[in-house]
């Protein structure tokens, strides 16, 4: 029941993604507010057109009226998407609501009849949450320093073609990425039949081969194909016939490696990651941990990378970790197990876009 959720979960947030590749581009809309060098209050407009040297602006969406503004004059440039705040707190809404319902999988049973309106309250409850970061993240505006620089000016040209209504057909010699990102996924584990065999503990019946995770990310960015990523995962796996939350298996890990990634289009790539770190499995009884491993783990994981905004990614793949532990009860074991999962990212960047 587990597997099929999630996947029916990862159908229903990518399948209309994949859609639109083979749909027609609908045009965005920017607005724009540019601090001139004479003039402490900004100009504000719509993000109409960038030449190679001004930037265009029109007062209403109608473009009657087209306002020009030189590099020389400007200082700094703003921009943000139309109506991004309700998008974020759809968006935001949407993937709280997922991880608090895949979040509660584990507890089902526990409560009986009242497990699945338990799950859907921890599911609503997250979903507030996830709103008001996604309203958070959408009054964020993109920041491009110009300082009547052209240097600077022709930098970021490439990028800040990408807002204009009119869709220029020069391609600049240079266009703008981010560098750093952080974020977190969620889904569901699936451990070994060797997770941990030889390991004996009072009252352990055994555990659950299937569980959730969770990872937070930190990457950097050397180009568009190569880049650096180090992440911090957690695994939990209940015991059977446990009767409390707190008895499970654990299977931690902090690892680093390599992004190598391949495009797909536009907006779709995939990233392959090979992973080396550190791993710990141990055993929690009775809200006591009782029995603790350690050692080198070695992953692979591969995700498929969507880009639904300029800063905000989401991202769906699979992961594998195996790693040798030595036990605190001199028992060596192999523990390996498997995630799926999907989540989300953000790119910073030093006012930039």
């Amino acid at each position: 029941m587990k597997k099929t959720l999630l996947i029916s979960l990862l159908a229903c947030c990518f399948f209309p993604l994949i859609a639109q590749q083979n749909t027609p581009k609908k045009t965005k809309v920017y607005q724009a507010w540019i601090k001139l060098n004479n003039n402490d209050n900004p100009v504000k407009g719509f993000f109409y057109e960038v030449s190679d040297s001004s930037i265009f602006l029109t007062g209403k969406m109608d473009t009657s009226v087209i306002h020009e503004y030189n590099f020389r004059n400007i200082n700094l440039l703003k921009v943000r998407r139309t109506k991004s705040v309700q998008r974020g707190i759809i968006t935001g809404a949407a993937i709280g609501a997922g991880y608090g319902i895949i979040s509660s999988l584990n507890w089902i049973g526990e409560y009986g009849f009242l497990s699945e309106a338990v799950s859907v309250g921890i599911g609503f409850a997250f979903g507030l949450y996830g709103a008001g970061v996604g309203a958070l993240s959408g009054t964020i505006k993109d920041r491009i320093p110009i300082k009547a620089n052209f240097g600077n000016f022709e930098k970021y040209r490439g990028s800040l073609q990408d807002y204009s209504l009119k869709h220029e057909k020069g391609v600049p010699a240079k266009k703008f990425i981010h560098q750093f990102y952080a974020g977190f996924s969620t889904g569901f584990t699936f451990a070994s039949a060797g997770f941990a065999p030889l390991v004996p503990a009072t009252g352990n019946k055994g555990m659950e081969k299937t569980g959730t995770g969770s990872k937070t990310t930190i990457g950097y960015r050397f180009t568009k194909r190569l880049g650096v990523n180090f992440s911090v995962r957690t695994n939990q796996y209940s015991l059977i016939g446990a009767s409390k939350t707190a008895d499970f298996w654990n299977l931690d890990a902090f690892s680093i490696g390599p992004v190598i990634t391949f495009p797909i289009s536009e907006k779709f790539r995939f990233d392959f990651l090979p992973s080396l770190g550190y791993a710990k499995a141990y055993l929690m009884f009775n809200n006591e941990e009782i029995i603790t491993g350690s050692g080198i783990g070695v992953g692979l994981a591969g995700n498929l990378v969507y880009d639904f905004s300029k800063r905000w990614l989401m991202t769906a793949g699979l992961g594998y970790l195996t790693s040798n532990q030595v036990y605190s009860v001199n028992v060596k074991s192999k523990p390996s197990d498997l995630d799926l999962g999907f989540g989300v990212a953000y790119k910073f960047g030093k006012q930039s876009l």
